[in-house]
C-alpha cells in the first residue's frame, strides 16, 4: 500500500475499501497514503465512482480529501461510510459536495456527524436534484438533525432509499428520542414530492406512535414505499408491541410493501394476529423478517393463516428465535404447499422444534419430531420447494431421529447454495473447517458445494477442507446414487449408506482409488452381496452366484462387495 498507485487519466472508478489511509506510527499519525491518493484524484477529471468505506481518514483527512474533490465535478457515487469524519470533517467536505450536484449515491454511515453535520449536509445538497440513495445510519442524529434534512427531500424527486437506522440508542422509562426522530422525519417528508421506496428506521426505539406517523405520511404522499425496516439488533429494540402494531394495521393494508422487517419487536401472539389480518387483506409482501418476536406456536398459527392465504407470495421468511415447537412445524409444512416461490427459510435458534407444544396437562418436555419430519418431506419435494436456495436450521435442537431427514434434504436439493450459514460460493476465509465442527448434513452440503465449484485439489489442501471428518452417516436418506461430492473429502474413512432402498449402484472404480476403509450397506436390497460361504469358495463361484441373481442374461448388474470384511481391496481384485 505504500507504493504509489497510478491510475489512468480516464479512470472513472476507484475503490479503496477497508484500508486505513491514515496510519499510526508511534505517537504520530501518518497521512502519506491519503496524500498520495489525493494527488492522484486531482488528475482524474472523469472520476464518477469513489468508494472509501472503512478507510478511517478522520476529520483531518476529510479536509485533505475535500480539497482534492473540489476539482472534480462528475462524481455520482461517493461512499465514505465508517471513515470517522465526525462533525468537523463533514464541514470540510461541503465545498466538494456543492461542486458535485449530479450525485446519485451518498454513503456516510457510522461517521458520528451529529445534528450539526446533518444541518450542514442539508444546506450543501439543497440543489442536488439527482440524489437516489442516502445512507446516514449510525450518526447520532436526533429529531432536529433529521428535520434539517428537509431541503434534500424538497430538492429531489428521485430519492428512493433512505437509511436512518441506529441513530437513537438510549431510552429509559418509555421515553425515547427515537419517537421524536420519527415524528420530525414524517413532518419533513410531508408535502414533498419525495418517492421513497426503501426506508430503514431499525434500532431507533421509535415505538408504535412514531412508526404510525411515518406510515401515514407515506400514505398521504404516495404509495411508493415497498421496503420498510422497523427491526433492530436487539440492543435497542423498536418495541412496537401488539398494541402498537394494531395502530399500524390500516397503514399496512394501504401500502403495498414487498419487504417488511419487524424483528426484535416482541409482537407475541396478539401482534402476530394483527399482522396476519393486515397482510392477509391485501399484501404483496415477498420478504418478511419476524425474528425474535416471541411468537411461540400459538402466534405462528396466525402467521400460518397468512401464509395459506391467496395473497401470500413469500420468497424470504425469517422465523428464528421465536420459541417454536413441533405444532408450528406442522403448520409450516402445510403452508409450504402454496409458497412455490420460497427461496430462503430461517428457523435458527428455535431449540424446541423437536418438542411437543406445551400443555397444562403434561409435566415436563415431551419429544415429538413429527413436525420436523413433515417439514423436511415438503422441503425435499421439488414441486413444492424447488426454488429453495437458503436454509438455516442452526441451534434447533434436532433429535437424532431427524438427522437422516435433513441429510436426505441436503443430498437431494440441487439448487441450495447456503445451508446453516455455510456458503462456499463466496470467501473461504471465514470457513470453520476444523475436524468434528460440522454435523453430517453440513458436511454433505459442503462436499456438494465444493463439487460444484470444481476447485483444484491443491487449493482445497490449502483451505484445509479435506480433513473435515473421518466418518459420515447417510443412512435412511432415500439416496438413489452415491454422492460423488464426498470424494472431495480426502480425510473420509467410513461411510454409512445403509437402508437407502433406492440405491442401485456404486462408483467402484473411484471407491477403490479413494481412502475409504469402511462402507456400510445394510438394508440396500437392490445391491447384491454374495454370502460369505460363496466368497470363500473363490472367484468362479462368486461369478456363478451373481449370474444366478440376474433375472435375464442381457441385464447387467454392478459388482459391489466380494470377500470377507477384513480382506484388503487388492486381494479381492486378484480373486476376480
Amino acid at each position: 500500500p505504500r507504493k504509489k498507485k497510478q491510475w489512468g487519466k480516464n479512470a472513472s472508478s476507484i475503490t479503496v475499501r477497508h484500508t486505513r489511509l491514515v496510519t499510526q506510527v508511534g505517537t504520530r499519525l501518518d497521512f502519506s497514503l491519503l496524500i498520495n491518493l489525493c494527488d492522484q484524484l486531482e488528475k482524474l477529471p472523469a472520476l464518477t465512482h469513489l468508494d472509501l468505506s472503512g478507510a478511517w481518514i478522520m476529520p483531518a483527512g476529510a479536509a485533505m480529501l475535500g480539497t482534492a474533490l473540489e476539482s472534480l465535478t462528475c462524481v455520482t457515487h461517493l461512499d465514505m461510510g465508517n471513515c470517522d469524519i465526525r462533525t468537523v470533517g463533514m464541514a470540510r467536505l461541503l465545498p466538494a459536495l456543492n461542486n458535485n450536484l449530479d450525485l446519485t449515491y451518498l454513503g456516510l454511515a457510522s461517521n458520528n456527524i451529529g445534528d450539526v453535520g446533518a444541518t450542514a449536509l442539508g444546506e450543501a445538497l439543497r440543489f442536488c436534484m439527482s440524489l437516489n440513495t442516502l445512507d446516514l445510519s449510525s450518526n447520532q442524529l436526533s429529531g432536529d438533525g433529521v428535520e434539517a434534512l428537509k431541503p434534500i427531500f424538497v430538492a429531489t424527486t428521485r430519492l428512493m432509499s433512505l437509511d436512518l437506522s441506529s441513530n437513537v440508542r438510549h431510552f429509559s422509562h418509555g421515553v425515547s428520542q427515537g419517537h421524536k426522530l420519527a415524528e420530525k422525519l414524517a413532518k419533513s417528508l410531508r408535502g414533498t414530492n419525495c418517492s421513497l421506496t426503501h426506508l430503514s428506521l431499525a434500532n431507533n426505539a421509535i415505538f408504535a406512535g412514531g412508526a404510525h406517523q411515518i406510515l401515514r405520511t407515506m400514505m398521504e404522499n404516495s404509495h411508493s414505499l415497498t421496503s420498510l425496516d422497523l427491526g433492530s439488533n436487539g440492543s435497542s429494540p423498536n418495541r412496537l408491541s401488539p398494541e402498537g402494531l394494531h395502530s399500524l394495521q390500516g397503514a399496512l393494508i394501504s401500502i403495498t410493501l414487498k419487504h417488511l422487517d419487524l424483528s426484535h419487536n416482541n409482537l407475541g401472539t396478539a401482534g402476530a394476529k394483527t399482522l396476519s389480518i393486515a397482510l392477509s387483506a391485501r399484501s404483496q409482501v415477498e420478504t418478511i423478517n419476524l425474528a425474535s418476536n416471541n411468537l411461540g406456536s400459538p402466534g405462528f398459527d396466525f402467521v400460518a393463516k397468512f401464509l395459506l392465504s391467496k395473497h401470500a407470495n413469500i420468497r424470504k421468511l425469517n422465523l428464528s428465535s421465536n420459541n417454536l415447537h413441533c405444532g408450528a412445524m406442522k403448520n409450516l409444512a402445510e403452508a409450504l404447499e402454496g409458497l412455490e416461490c420460497l427461496s430462503s427459510l430461517s428457523l435458527a435458534d428455535n431449540p424446541s422444534l423437536c418438542l411437543k407444544d406445551p400443555s397444562p396437562t403434561e409435566i415436563g418436555e415431551v419429544q415429538d419430531c413429527s413436525g420436523v419430519i413433515q417439514l423436511c418431506a415438503k422441503l425435499r419435494d421439488p414441486e413444492i420447494c424447488g426454488n429453495l436456495l437458503e436454509l438455516d436450521l442452526r441451534n434447533t435442537g434436532l433429535a437424532v431421529e431427524t438427522w437422516s431427514n435433513i441429510v436426505g434434504l441436503v443430498a437431494n436439493a440441487n439448487s441450495m447454495h447456503t445451508f446453516n450459514g455455510i456458503n462456499l460460493d463466496g470467501d473461504f476465509k471465514g470457513l470453520d473447517a476444523s475436524r468434528g465442527s460440522l454435523q453430517n448434513f453440513e458436511l454433505l452440503f459442503m462436499a456438494k458445494q465444493l463439487d460444484r465449484l470444481n476447485i483444484p485439489k491443491a487449493a482445497l489442501k490449502e483451505m484445509k477442507v479435506l480433513a473435515l471428518s473421518e466418518s459420515i452417516d447417510l443412512s435412511h436418506c432415500d439416496l438413489s446414487e452415491y454422492p460423488s461430492a464426498l470424494f472431495h473429502i480426502w480425510g473420509l474413512r467410513t461411510i454409512d449408506l445403509s437402508h437407502n432402498l433406492r440405491l442401485r449402484s456404486l462408483p467402484i472404480g473411484n471407491l477403490i482409488k479413494s481412502n475409504i476403509l469402511e462402507l456400510v450397506l445394510d438394508g440396500c436390497r437392490h445391491l447384491i452381496e454374495p454370502p460369505r460361504s460363496v466368497t470363500q469358495a473363490g472367484g468362479r463361484d462368486v461369478m456363478q452366484y451373481l449370474r444366478a441373481c440376474v433375472p435375464h442374461p442381457t441385464i447387467s448388474i454392478p459388482l459391489l462387495l466380494i470377500g470377507s470384511d477384513q480382506e484388503p481391496k487388492s486381494t479381492l481384485i486378484r480373486a476376480l
